[in-house]
């Protein structure tokens, strides 16, 4: 069966949606994306992309032969780069970044075990699908999908068209069902001790279900009528839909907020009803139209998705989307303090490098022995010759992996004065809580911003990791941008050998957001203080 390689690079393009929704926590740089874009909606894309393609490969699985060897190639397509980023989550992070907050009420095995074996998204609760590595409760989704596939496909094969939709109605009518009984209840958006809308209708793999389903349902009719479609599209055509379809998906993404915030105040959507067409409903049919009309691979756009390169990122997209948590786990635990624009490029070139490697030297050799089984075919290991790309990504993995460990600038006595007297230093002088002082601060240019050079003393000589909030305002006294920090002083040794307990952390901020601000509240679990911005 003819590989649709468009298809496979636009799940790089989704992957990287997600890798910047959760990096915007993480990476100052980031903070001024739109916060009106719905982000998650990626996964939604993931689970229509899954159902198309599953669809195309498997248009039928009656025999138990068939199921077998089907059930064994997609455990191996997912099971053993999850193992791998769950495993090293557990060794190399600490215990307090693996889970969320709150989740020790609930045994550490238990926790561990939902995740190793993906029912997680089963357990309506954040202290378990968002355990460990957060994107995998997708996976515990994807999980169920493979299962219930082959009673898909069932009535999908049967000539008459009223037994065809059963699934997608029957799916329809769950979702349908669920929005009234959250409305109902009156379910709150998030929380962590109970069911929510987000562990109802975004995580519950019963709801995902139908995302799922269509892409099901699409991939099948694109089977079956794919060749006379291709035969009556010319390139110029072809192009045409391809463009005009992806300007559908693009307006359904940039229009989602504005129409959900209309739809709470319809009785029979209100909040539920809104919550679900944020994450998926406003965008699904939109999405599966897109991958029908690429997977056709007449058009222009088709064939630049086609190119090489493209294909090799969407090869490793699936070890992008599950080593990116991981890795901003990483820094947050062992370089709080980095958190600017260098950080994310060394972030990315990390990110993609051990994605490469891993896919190379993990997930592609174990993924071909779960094929050779489910075929019944002899076993070969076959490791991959170690070539100039596995030694670019190497070399990559490494020099990053050295560049980022920047350790906390600490400030002798002579260093602070010599920073006062400096021209551009301005003093603020500013205490929080007796403890902690910030004396002032530098200015200088970036290429994105200006960055302040902040300096600070711990008062009372102790070692403390806190978080920073870093509130800009403008001469309408407007809240109009904001950073997460992590406000961490020197090791107490290294302090002690210059005598001092001060140090420089760089808050960076976008030009825009200089330029126009008047005022920086700065606001910690020890206090809060404010001052005017000198530009």
């Amino acid at each position: 069966m003819a590989k649709l390689d468009s298809l496979t690079s636009l799940r790089f393009f989704a992957a990287l949606w997600v890798v910047l929704f959760h990096s915007r926590d993480q990476f100052n740089c980031l903070w001024d994306l739109s916060r009106n874009i719905v982000f998650s909606q990626a996964v939604t894309f993931f689970f229509v992309l899954s159902g198309f393609i599953l669809a195309y490969v498997y248009p039928d699985l009656s025999t138990r032969q068939e199921k077998g060897s089907y059930y064994l190639k997609r455990i191996g397509r997912i099971w053993p780069l999850h193992v791998l980023c769950l495993l090293t989550v557990v060794l190399c992070l600490p215990p307090g970044i693996q889970l969320e907050p709150g989740s020790s009420q609930n045994p550490y095995p238990l926790l561990f075990f939902t995740n190793l074996f993906l029912i997680q998204s089963w357990i309506l609760s954040e202290h378990f699908y968002f355990s460990f590595n957060p994107p995998a409760w997708s996976l515990s989704n994807e999980l169920f999908f493979y299962v219930i596939l082959p009673l898909i496909l069932v009535p999908l094969n049967k000539k008459v068209i009223s037994i065809q939709i059963i699934p997608l109605l029957v799916c329809l009518l769950i979702v349908l069902s669920l929005c009234n009984f959250a409305n109902a209840l009156n379910l709150p958006l998030r929380a962590s001790d109970m069911v929510s809308l987000q562990s109802l209708l975004g995580v519950n793999p019963i709801v995902r279900t139908f995302d799922f389903c269509l892409g099901v349902s699409v991939g099948f009719l694109f089977s079956k009528c794919k060749d006379k479609i291709q035969e009556s599209l010319n390139s110029t055509s072809a192009t045409l839909l391809e463009l005009t379809t992806l300007l559908v998906v693009l307006l359904a993404i940039l229009n989602t907020s504005a129409i959900t915030d209309a739809t709470k105040k319809i009785w029979f959507i209100a909040n539920a009803g809104s919550y679900w067409l944020r994450e998926s409903g406003l965008v699904i049919v939109p999405f599966a139209l897109l991958i029908f009309i690429l997977a056709l691979e007449r058009g222009l756009l088709s064939k630049l998705l086609s190119a090489p390169y493209l294909v090799i990122l969407g090869e490793i997209s699936f070890a992008i989307y599950l080593w990116h948590f991981p890795l901003i786990k990483a820094f947050y635990a062992y370089i709080p303090h980095e958190r600017s624009l260098r950080a994310f490029f060394l972030y990315l070139v990390i990110l993609f490098s051990l994605s490469y490697l891993t896919y190379k030297l993990w997930e592609s050799p174990l993924r071909n022995i779960f094929s050779q089984t489910a075929n019944k075919e002899k076993i070969e290991l076959k490791f991959p010759k170690f070539d100039k790309s596995i030694a670019v990504s190497l070399v990559l993995l490494g020099l990053c992996t050295f560049f980022v460990k920047e350790p906390i600038q600490s400030l002798s006595i002579g260093q602070i004065t010599e920073l006062k007297n400096q021209k551009n230093f301005t003093t603020s002088d500013k205490v929080f809580s007796d403890t902690l002082k910030l004396n002032g601060y530098t200015r200088s240019n970036t290429p994105f911003g200006k960055r302040m050079n902040t300096i600070w003393t711990d008062l009372d000589k102790s070692t403390f990791d806190k978080d920073l909030l870093v509130l800009v305002f403008n001469d309408k006294n407007e809240l109009f941008h904001q950073q997460q920090l992590k406000l961490c002083c020197p090791d107490k040794k290294e302090a002690s050998n210059i005598k001092s307990q001060s140090w420089v952390l760089s808050i960076e901020l976008p030009e825009r957001a200089y330029s126009e601000a008047t005022k920086m509240t700065l606001r910690t679990n020890m206090g809060e203080e404010s001052f005017t911005l000198e530009h």
